[in-house]
C-alpha cells in the first residue's frame, strides 16, 4: 500500500490478523546519521545511495529491526543491512 506521502508499505500478517513484520520505503527521508557514518567507513563508501530509505520492523524476536541500504556504482548494485546503531547485519 502507499501512505499519503507516497511512501510504500509492505506488511506480513498472521492468519489471525496479527502483524508479523512490515517494511517501509521512504522516498524523501535520509538515513540515520549512525548508518551514514558507518557507510562512509565501509568498503562501499564510494558508491551512491539510491532507492529511498527502507526500514524493516518485526514483532518476531529472530528478526532485528534494520535498514536496507541500496548502493550503486555504475551498473553494480549492492544491498547492505544496518541496525539503527550503525552496525552492519549481513553483507549479501
Amino acid at each position: 500500500m502507499k501512505t499519503k506521502d507516497g511512501d510504500d508499505v509492505f506488511a506480513v500478517f498472521e492468519s489471525n490478523g496479527d502483524l508479523i513484520r512490515y517494511r517501509m520505503v521512504h522516498k524523501n527521508e535520509a538515513l540515520p546519521a549512525n548508518i551514514l557514518k558507518a557507510i562512509a567507513k565501509a568498503e562501499y563508501k564510494d558508491r551512491k545511495l539510491f532507492g529511498g530509505t527502507e526500514i524493516v520492523k518485526s514483532n518476531q524476536k529472530k528478526i532485528v529491526d534494520h535498514y536496507i541500504v541500496r548502493l550503486e556504482n555504475g551498473n553494480k548494485k549492492k544491498n547492505l543491512y544496518y541496525i539503527i546503531k550503525g552496525e552492519m547485519l549481513v553483507n549479501k
